[in-house]
């Protein structure tokens, strides 16, 4: 999923940004060899392991950016939450990604195994509350607008109405 590019990210903007921590949400075959990363940087209080969890919802209103450093993905339903939630993303332009995060708009969009993009993104949302409030906006009504479950289920009954 790109999660060492992430930690690579986030050791870089640790080392300018005191108060900032990294929260992964989530299991997988990578978990461990972050977690000795993370170890052997000394990072263990700053880079938090959560695993599985039911409450996403709850997480995800305490975090200020959602990063996604996918090196392919489908259709990318978390980042629609992550959106609903009013969080500016920042993702790798890889797969459905781009369909759902409008570059500069609801989010910013970097190359995949891109570190220096990778920081350079989540830096320019770290140091501008302002647009991280604009793109959180804009991501919650683009869901509204264009994934919104209730909306699509009406529209295509509308479609079958008609035939």
């Amino acid at each position: 999923k790109g999660h060492t590019y992430l930690l690579d990210s986030f050791l870089s903007l640790a080392k300018r940004f005191n108060n900032i921590k990294l929260v992964i949400v989530g299991d997988g075959k990578e978990r461990n060899a972050l977690e000795n990363i993370t170890l052997s940087h000394g990072m263990k209080d700053r880079i938090i392991f959560l695993g599985h969890r039911n409450d996403v919802e709850r997480i995800l209103d305490a975090l200020d950016i959602a990063v996604f450093p996918s090196l392919d993905e489908g259709f990318p339903n978390t980042i629609v939450e992550y959106m609903a939630m009013g969080k500016p993303v920042v993702a790798t332009d890889v797969g459905g990604i781009p369909e759902v995060v409008i570059n500069e708009e609801t989010g910013i969009l970097v190359q995949p195994k891109n570190t220096a993009q990778l920081t350079e993104a989540i830096e320019k949302l770290i140091n501008d509350k302002e647009l991280r409030n604009k793109m959180g906006i804009s991501g919650r009504d683009r869901v509204k607008s264009f994934f919104d479950i209730d909306k699509k289920v009406g529209e295509l009954e509308r479609f079958f109405n008609c035939r």
